[in-house]
């Protein structure tokens, strides 16, 4: 089982060396904004993409990224939705789980973000 763990783990390490940023799904998605944030230094943190009078449901959202894998929970009236798709790069943990996007639902706004929001949502 060790060995399955740690393949799966490399695995997904090798994946997001691959893998895309997000801004790259600002036209597919037909985003109102791209946000980067970065380091003093310039080095990038992670993305966001803004959909301000979503008509996407969930499902397509998922779709589009390729996730692999997602799970969710809600605060305060907002859905978030954390996951994993080989299709971007940057992975970071949540709930002891590799993941690469974050999708927030506050009415019809929608944040994608990769790997995680880092700005307001």
């Amino acid at each position: 089982m060790k060995k399955l763990l740690l393949f799966l783990f490399a695995a997904i390490i090798l994946i997001a060396a691959c893998g895309k940023e997000l801004n790259t799904y600002t036209e597919a998605f037909g985003a109102d904004s791209y946000a980067v944030y970065e380091t003093q230094d310039g080095e990038s943190l992670g993305e966001t993409i803004t959909l301000e009078d979503c008509t996407l449901t969930e499902k397509e959202i998922l779709n589009k990224l390729g996730a692999f894998y997602h799970f969710s929970s809600e605060v305060e009236g907002i859905r978030l939705i954390y996951g994993y798709t080989p299709k971007l790069r940057r992975i970071t943990l949540v709930d002891n789980k590799p993941v690469n996007f974050q999708i927030t639902v506050s009415g019809d706004t929608v944040t994608i973000s990769n790997p995680v929001n880092l700005g307001s949502f």
